[in-house]
């Protein structure tokens, strides 16, 4: 094999900085990618193929990027992939480097391998931030030797591949979750809106029928009463169209079938990292797998949402404790969040989901957490409740309503 010298990794570590700088640019992803590929095939002299395969926001594996392929025509770049090398690379934690790929069962029957006439491979795994994003295959035609100083500089291509991924992930994803927060503070605010409006309507209407009552005989009284009843009638008409607006943003929810259960532990994982050191997290369903309707990024920042709270009750010098169950419930699918943490005072359960209210002291803390959480409940038919609350700890439940046939 080729020793890289280093002069060589000097170049390398060059070009992964430049491309890093990247980052913070207004970059297309697909050209980064593409410059990424080019830059290892350029750089790593030895390498006779790059490809580069990405999650895409449908969870489709897709080919990303690629070069050196002497047949790109028969390049895939949707999915469903025949060949299962892609998706098993795609799943792993670690990375597979082969000097033979005739001796490694998973390469034997690679159409692509066989094709293009690779000998040699190193397989990489896209994962950054505990998050499986993709994977990048450095492919020679020659028997190749795989010295310490090219596996890092294989991995480091990986990695700056993995973190354009996920920088291009994260940036979509907030984008969505303020629009998402936006809407949904929106929505809460003017469904409470029409809520008093409604009431300040039939109001109105019981106040002009009683004075019709009791003087409705004077002309001029009569006359004002009419007018009333026009302003009355317009308001009434002002809250259809905004009852039937926000219903309309409600159908544009993004529901997908997805396992319930396995879907709240992969959440629960993601956010382990970032759990205070004394708080453990668990999960237990009773049920078995089943798929259900949801948004997963809405029903995402609602469990993320309780199970932030949930650490942040539990004191320092407390062995916290966070429990997630799923069972059903009285003809609904419970998801129960308890805690062992300090518990919300009896004064404030009533005011738990009022928008901007919050117990915390924190100033960057506005209030919406629980509010936007109960909408996207009410989203998917459901609710989210305040349940047992004290000095030991406190549950929430989310509940989804039983789906029928």
């Amino acid at each position: 094999g080729v020793v890289i010298s280093q002069v060589q990794n000097v170049q390398v570590l060059q070009r992964l900085v430049d491309s890093a700088l990247r980052l913070t640019r207004d970059e297309p992803l697909d050209e980064t990618l593409h410059n990424i590929v080019g830059e290892a095939m350029e750089v790593l002299s030895s390498v006779s193929t790059v490809t580069l395969y990405a999650i895409n926001e449908q969870d489709d594996i897709v080919l990303a990027a690629y070069q050196g392929e002497r047949f790109p025509n028969q390049m895939k770049s949707r999915p469903p992939y025949d060949s299962t090398v892609v998706e098993h690379i795609v799943k792993r934690d670690t990375k597979i480097v082969v000097t033979d790929v005739s001796a490694e069962p998973l390469f034997q029957q690679s159409g692509f391998a066989n094709r293009e006439g690779i000998r040699s491979v190193a397989a990489y795994p896209l994962i950054s931030g505990g998050r499986h994003l993709g994977c990048m295959f450095f492919g020679y035609r020659r028997r190749h030797l795989f010295p310490d100083a090219e596996i890092s500089a294989l991995s480091l291509f990986a990695q700056l591949a993995a973190a354009e991924l996920l920088y291009d992930r994260l940036d979509r994803e907030l984008k969505k979750k303020a629009e998402l927060e936006q809407y949904i503070v929106q929505g809460t605010l003017g469904n409470e809106f029409i809520h008093r409006l409604d009431g300040t309507i039939a109001g109105m209407l019981d106040h002009i029928e009683e004075i019709d009552d009791l003087v409705g005989t004077d002309p001029a009284i009569s006359e004002l009463l009419d007018l009333l009843r026009i302003k009355t009638d317009g308001l009434g008409r002002l809250s259809a169209d905004i009852r039937q607006r926000l219903n309309g943003l409600v159908r544009e929810v993004k529901r997908e079938l997805r396992p319930l259960g396995p879907f709240v532990e992969q959440v629960m994982e993601q956010l382990k990292r970032e759990a205070p050191p004394n708080v453990n997290m668990s999960f237990h369903s009773s049920m078995p797998t089943f798929t259900y309707a949801i948004d997963p990024l809405f029903v995402e920042s609602l469990l993320s949402h309780l199970l932030r709270n949930a650490w942040d009750a539990i004191p320092d010098s407390r062995d916290g404790r966070i429990e997630v169950t799923l069972e059903e419930h009285d003809n609904w699918i419970r998801i129960a969040v308890r805690d062992n943490g300090l518990g919300i005072a009896e004064a404030y359960r009533i005011r738990v989901f009022e928008p901007l209210f919050s117990t915390k002291n924190s100033s960057k803390e506005r209030g919406r957490g629980l509010t936007i959480s109960s909408w996207i409940a009410k989203l998917h038919g459901g609710r989210l409740a305040l349940g047992p609350s004290d000095t030991t700890g406190t549950t929430f439940f989310f509940d989804l309503p039983v789906e029928t046939e």
